[in-house]
């Protein structure tokens, strides 16, 4: 687990060298919101947000890279055999690198532009939500009350990305950008355990946590401003 972490930063640190080592490289910094399809708005983790970084192919072709630091508040769970109202994912600190290719067009002084690529995602902090989780298991199957020990395995995540951006060039040096993306993308939990609940006055049912396909959901709308240089 430890050399495929290492392999990845690796491989991140060596894609934004390369980036501002071009001649046409730039390099942006700017705030940003996670919204996530189930789950709690998400916010950068203070100053940790360097996107944009890249470089530009005849002047209408584009690949860019960076990363954001995000404080997740919660996130949902998937591949599980109920839909949870509430995210059954706790409160994180989640690494977010993409790599998008695209191209954009010019219009006096703004340019419009789309991209399209992949991304990896890392927990650094992380647990599970208890007490949603108890709660989803309850409404499952039917029960007053769930009590649920469950054990997962904190892996890096990947998936897709899609962006739209616009932005307005103040002069050559600076620009000032907007930016949409839709971001889909999970990581392998191993989730297993055992449960145990019932109805008041009835017995207490144990049963095994089936949930070994569950999976870790980044999965919404990223929006941000900032600068490029």
């Amino acid at each position: 687990m430890k050399n495929k972490n290492l392999k990845n930063i690796i491989f991140t640190i060596t894609l934004v060298i390369i980036s501002i080592q071009n001649s046409n490289a730039q390099i942006g910094v700017g705030m940003g919101f996670f919204i996530p399809s189930t789950g709690y708005v998400a916010n950068v983790y203070g100053p940790l947000s360097l996107r944009g970084v890249g470089f530009t192919i005849n002047k209408i072709f584009k690949v860019e890279t960076g990363f954001t630091v995000y404080s997740m508040p919660g996130n949902a769970i998937t591949h599980l055999p109920f839909k949870a109202k509430e995210p059954l994912f706790g409160a994180s600190t989640t690494l977010l690198v993409p790599l998008e290719f695209g191209m954009g067009t010019r219009i006096g002084d703004v340019t419009i532009s789309g991209s399209v690529g992949g991304f990896a995602f890392y927990n650094f902090t992380h647990r599970l939500d208890k007490g949603n989780f108890d709660r989803a298991i309850s409404e499952f199957e039917g029960w007053d009350v769930a009590n649920a020990d469950l054990n997962y395995t904190n892996r890096p995540g990947f998936g897709y990305i899609a962006s739209f951006e616009i932005e307005y060039h103040v002069n050559k040096k600076l620009g000032i950008y907007f930016q949409y993306s839709y971001l889909d993308g999970e990581s392998i939990l191993d989730l297993n355990g055992s449960y145990k609940g019932g109805n008041l006055g009835g017995n207490i049912i144990q049963k095994t946590a089936a949930f070994n396909n569950a999976r870790l959901s980044i999965k919404g709308s990223e929006v941000g401003v900032g600068v490029h240089f």
